[in-house]
């Protein structure tokens, strides 16, 4: 799969029957997989608060970091378990970042 081109990114997923979304952010100048950071936070906040909030979205670019953030909407631990665990896999998949 091709790697998406530097920006922001948002990404849309049903887990076990909810609507999931995040923000997937690429930094410009990714050649190769890059590590990946995963903005968790307190249920309610919404990815694009989480992003600006504390420089996360200027320290990925500056870092060469793919940012994720992904939105709470107040669900239970074991579902947020399997939403962040498949959001690694696909953002792994589409923006070049390094799950190892």
């Amino acid at each position: 799969m091709a790697r998406e081109p530097p920006g922001v990114h948002e990404l849309t997923d049903q887990i076990r029957g909810k609507r999931r979304r995040c923000l997937m952010i690429i930094p410009e100048g990714l050649t190769g997989p890059a590590p990946i950071l995963v903005g968790l936070h307190d249920a309610g906040a919404e990815p694009e608060a989480l992003s600006e909030a504390g420089g996360w979205r200027a320290e990925c670019a500056g870092r060469g970091w793919i940012g994720v953030f992904p939105g709470y909407p107040r669900p239970d631990l074991q579902e947020d378990n399997a939403y962040v665990a498949h959001l690694i896999a696909r953002v792994a998949a589409l923006g070049g970042g390094d799950n190892a």
